[in-house]
């Protein structure tokens, strides 16, 4: 998507510090006069403005895993014995290349994804994944 997100694991900060970090530098640059060839997603922006995400965000800011999570929500069949999710995701930190497992509920890796809890599921993982870090 050519976007920048910030990754809170392989920076080691707290999302707080973080954000005002990228915002003293953002704010230097344009108090200066540089103009800095970044490019944030929509969902971003809506996070900034207070504004909630949908699926379409998602599917802008993460396009793989929207066009994933809509095919999971349109689906007509079997969910749980097709998709083979549970309410767990695998997030990579980058430096290290290493993935790490983040309950979306409590037991996540418990709980299977079905035809009754994946709308459950969606909201949880399309507000998780690109807000993740930003709250």
């Amino acid at each position: 998507t050519r976007c920048y997100w910030f990754n809170t694991q392989t920076l080691g900060l707290e999302t707080d510090t973080l954000y005002e970090f990228v915002g003293i530098i953002l704010g230097l640059a344009i108090y200066n006069g540089v103009i800095l060839d970044v490019h944030f997603p929509m969902a971003m922006y809506k996070k900034l403005c207070g504004m909630n995400l949908t699926l379409e965000d998602l599917i802008l800011f993460n396009p793989e895993l929207g066009k994933g999570l809509q095919q999971l929500l349109e689906f007509e069949g079997d969910v749980e014995s097709v998709f083979c999710r549970d309410f767990q995701i695998s997030v990579e930190v980058c430096l290290d290349k290493v993935m790490i497992s983040v309950d979306l509920k409590p037991n996540g890796a418990m709980i299977p994804v079905t035809n009754e809890n994946r709308k459950e599921y969606l909201s949880l993982i399309h507000i998780s994944e690109p807000t993740r870090q930003a709250e």
